[in-house]
């Protein structure tokens, strides 16, 4: 075991391996088993509709213009859509998300290598980011989010590879310029807020950011390819939709005032979202002598990231749980630094009373993630799924076996290290692929795209009474018009159409219109996963 870690923790290359393989083992595993999300429909509707209209520089989204996000992430969808031939298998759309996150813990790997020149410390903090909660969650979908802050901590890491030296490295500094514009080609400014501020503050704050090396050239050549590559798609859209740009420009500076507010305190329970390495997290804020266990001011350098981002964000009136994806990079970095000491601690048998009940408690949480794991399997698995037995009594067993050796090991931290990391990877694997189960309770549903197979209405233009959900314009496969009953000139007059409804259609029609036209009803869709009555109806108009 001590030769294989060995090899693994202080050879850059196998850590590089390792960590991909231990990325990939926790974001692939039945990857498609979920219905896209709102905000996966929206990525994925943009980039079929790229395809199919050609609208790459101006994307469109249900026939609308869609250009409140920059398209980087959903030319990478487009690009996977070509490549597979279709824009149903979810599995493949969401391959972008999993690269994005391969490269946020790679460039874990890298920001850390090159702040302490340590393979082992760096190796351990890619492995915790890898397997971290909301890391895991953001790599496993087809969103904005993780595509902007892996490729700004891209070029964090790359910055500081570039100035950690005697001499400025300008090819490196010229890449974390590239990879600091692909993250504003992801989603705008957010990450210059969100990740690359509060980075900023702490090593301000610890003076340890390396701009007095920049030499004038090297500083304009720096802003120079920034912007090349972060302001050519704004600028194209500013002069082609002048004023549509414009107006999303004002839309989005407000709508972070007033869409999805939440109270100041919304985000304070932060330390949640690195799942199985909150122990170690929050001990790292109560530990007596905690600056101890840290070379120079490393310490505060993290604090300051951690409660900068914190306080950043909470400021912002509109809130989710997902913004708080770049906070959990430097609360990866705070618990690479307390399982690194533990490992040296526990090898030079130096651990104090504290560290051996921190790692206790640490051990003890592990082992009831696991057995509360198998108890969710047994009820959405084995009792939903008719799963067999032999299956789940295997399962049972490499549980239990990780849970004792997990125990055993709580004061040899190295094997308590690599025994959290292969039990998470494990659960995820199982766990995963009966959640559905729980998460989608409606047995009753049936999707959109079997309405496809209906050669009566598939050659037909769609239309919606309202706007229809993009979940739903995603799973129907084409672009579905709105139609608004308070304005009479909005009703097609070219007939035959296909209309999607919350009801009959009688109910959202006058006598006169239903006098003009010939109404029969194709089929009732219960299109929830979760609601049982949610039905729409699709009907065909025809002329009378």
């Amino acid at each position: 075991m001590q030769s294989v870690w060995h090899t693994i923790s202080n050879n850059q290359s196998t850590s590089l391996l390792v960590l991909t393989i231990i990325s990939l083992v926790s974001f692939l595993p039945s990857l498609g088993v979920f219905d896209p999300s709102l905000m996966e429909a929206r990525n994925f509707v943009t980039a079929r509709e790229m395809i199919q209209d050609g609208n790459w520089l101006l994307p469109t989204m249900n026939g609308e213009p869609r250009i409140a996000k920059p398209p980087l992430p959903t030319w990478m969808t487009a690009l996977v859509m070509l490549i597979i031939g279709n824009s149903e298998n979810v599995f493949a759309l969401r391959l972008p998300g999993v690269f994005a996150g391969l490269v946020l813990v790679i460039s874990m790997f890298g920001l850390v290598k090159a702040q302490t020149k340590n393979i082992s410390l760096a190796f351990i903090t890619g492995a915790i980011a890898a397997t971290s909660l909301l890391i895991l969650q953001m790599s496993r979908t087809g969103s904005w989010d993780i595509h902007c802050h892996s490729w700004m901590l891209a070029g964090i890491a790359s910055w500081v590879f570039a100035v950690n030296s005697q001499k400025i490295k300008f090819n490196w500094l010229m890449l974390s310029a590239i990879f600091m514009g692909l993250s504003f080609m992801s989603k705008g400014p957010v990450s210059f807020y969100a990740l690359l501020l509060p980075f900023l503050i702490a090593s301000v704050a610890t003076k340890n950011i390396g701009i007095k090396k920049l030499s004038i050239i090297q500083g304009l050549a720096f802003i120079c390819v920034l912007l090349l590559v972060s302001a050519w798609w704004p600028t194209y859209v500013f002069f082609n939709k002048t004023e549509m740009g414009m107006a999303v420009v004002k839309t989005e500076a407000t709508s972070w005032a007033n869409r999805h507010v939440r109270p100041f305190y919304f985000y304070f329970h932060f330390p949640v979202y690195i799942g199985v390495w909150a122990i170690p997290f929050i001990a790292s804020l109560f530990w007596k002598n905690i600056k101890s266990k840290f070379k120079n001011s490393d310490y505060t350098y993290l604090l300051v990231w951690i409660f900068s981002a914190l306080f950043l964000l909470s400021v912002i009136p509109e809130k989710k749980e997902r913004y708080m994806l770049p906070l959990i990079i430097p609360m990866a970095i705070m618990v690479g630094r307390i399982i690194y000491y533990g490992i040296k601690s526990a090898e030079q048998n130096s651990l104090t009373r504290t560290d051996r009940n921190v790692y206790l408690v640490h051990s003890i949480a592990v082992i009831i993630f696991n057995l509360a794991a198998l108890g969710f399997i047994y009820r959405f698995g084995l009792k939903e799924l008719e799963m067999p037995n032999t299956v789940f009594i295997a399962f049972c067993t490499i549980v239990l076996f990780l849970n004792y050796y997990i125990f055993k090991s709580r004061l040899r931290v190295r094997n308590l290290f690599v025994l959290t990391v292969v039990s998470q990877v494990l659960i995820a694997a199982i766990v995963l692929p009966v959640t559905p189960n729980f998460a989608y309770p409606n047995k009753s549903f049936m999707s959109l795209k079997t309405i496809n197979s209906n050669k009566e209405i598939n050659s037909l233009d769609w239309y919606s009474i309202g706007e229809l959900n993009l979940k739903h314009v995603y799973a129907l496969g084409r672009t579905v018009k709105t139609i608004h009953i308070q304005e009479s000139n909005s009703f097609p007059k070219k007939l035959p159409i296909a209309i999607v409804s919350n009801g009959p259609l009688r109910n959202y029609l006058t006598n006169e219109r239903m006098e003009s036209i010939k109404i029969t009803e194709v089929e009732k869709v219960n299109a929830s996963r979760k609601k049982e009555n949610d039905v729409l109806h699709i009907t065909i108009i025809n002329s009378q």
